[in-house]
């Protein structure tokens, strides 16, 4: 295949190695490449992926441990012997650094949100907190849906950790629940779980802070971070046959 601006000691007589590669974009939407040689550059993986003309595009290179470079568009990068070929192609622009447990990550978002930072992290996304820390601050927790500017402190510092376990009231009775989002059957499973009298069937409604309420059906996903009051209740007329 012959490729714009590649020299030939750079990818010549490497052939015979098919190397699946995993392409993404800002939103993490995943495409597989194939490339028939142990060594590609970021303008053969915009090609192969459609994507026109090159230059308007970034490459990065997303390691198993969860580090973010830039390769460049003709920079050579070899596929073998890594733990998995991640790659994301977005829009050409300015690049932002953050560092998440140690780990450098670049990034083509001035303002990613926290499950973005833990989506390049490569952890569980509602089983972790992730904290901003700040030298001479308190850390910080972020939710998934906030914000952070990366362009405004420097290089920032991120650490994630284990969902902190937290309490939520079903019936008036304390149940301890991971931090995250949970679905409404997840949430009658840890009350049953922990002593609460009601079953699987019951209709579950969360009260709402301004005193009205809403109906969680048992695959509604409800964001918990702890002191959410619940209502399980028999609503079934059993008298029908």
């Amino acid at each position: 295949m012959a490729l714009e601006n590649a020299t030939a000691n750079d990818l010549s007589g490497r052939h015979g190695s098919e190397h699946t590669v995993e392409v993404f974009n800002e939103a993490f939407d995943r495409r597989a490449l194939r490339v028939d040689r142990d060594r590609t550059t970021g303008r053969e993986l915009i090609h192969l992926s459609g994507d026109h003309p090159a230059d308007d595009y970034i490459v990065l290179h997303w390691h198993h441990d969860g580090a973010v470079d830039d390769i460049g568009l003709d920079e050579p990068v070899d596929l073998g012997g890594h733990e998995r070929n991640d790659f994301f192609i977005n829009k050409a622009g300015q690049t932002f650094n953050a560092v998440i447990n140690d780990i450098r990550v670049t990034w083509t978002q001035r303002l990613p949100t926290g499950e973005t930072l833990k989506r390049l992290a490569r952890v569980p996304i509602e089983k972790t907190d992730l904290f901003l820390a700040r030298a001479g601050e308190p850390e910080k927790l972020i939710e998934n849906d906030d914000k952070v500017d990366l362009g405004h402190h420097g290089v920032e510092h991120f650490r994630t950790r284990p969902a902190k376990i937290v309490e939520i009231t079903v019936n008036n009775r304390k149940v301890e629940i991971r931090r995250g989002v949970h679905t409404g059957a997840e949430i009658k499973a840890a009350a049953i779980a922990q002593g609460v009298p009601i079953k699987e069937s019951f209709t579950l409604s969360e009260e709402l802070p301004d005193g009205g309420s809403r109906i969680i059906g048992n695959d509604d996903p409800v964001r918990i971070k702890g002191g959410e009051a619940f209502l399980a209740i028999d609503d079934h007329d059993d008298s029908q046959p």
